[in-house]
């Protein structure tokens, strides 16, 4: 499938795409690695506005990197240049990226507040 069929069927309605998920993500890759590839793909401007890279059990994250972007537009232009990347071997450690679940900041920066003030409570 091209870029903009993926897109559309990832598309829950007509919700604007702000938030990919990047999943499968080696277990190598740090948060700082993380970054350097978004910055690499999305330009200087560094239109994102919350990463998160989810940690599952101890310090190993779950493979898993949610992103929010300013606007569809540059949400849409960093997730072509990251599956750009991904299939020149550039960003080979990520299996899948795709609009995520979950759209928006604020809709973002609540649910995962909840599960991380859960997983301290539980600590």
């Amino acid at each position: 499938l091209n870029h903009s069929v993926r897109w559309m069927a990832a598309r829950p309605s007509d919700q604007p795409i702000t938030t990919l998920a990047l999943r499968g993500i080696c277990k190598t890759y740090t948060l700082d690695t993380i970054f350097q590839f978004l910055d690499a793909a999305c330009g200087a401007q560094r239109t994102y506005n919350f990463v998160h890279l989810p940690k599952r059990g101890g310090q190993q994250h779950g493979g898993l990197v949610i992103v929010n972007f300013a606007d569809p537009g540059s949400c849409r232009s960093c997730y072509e240049q990251l599956l750009k990347m991904r299939e020149d071997g550039v960003f080979t450690g990520v299996k899948s990226i795709a609009p995520s679940y979950i759209q928006g900041f604020a809709e973002n920066l609540a649910y995962y507040s909840v599960l991380v003030t859960e997983g301290m409570a539980g600590e």
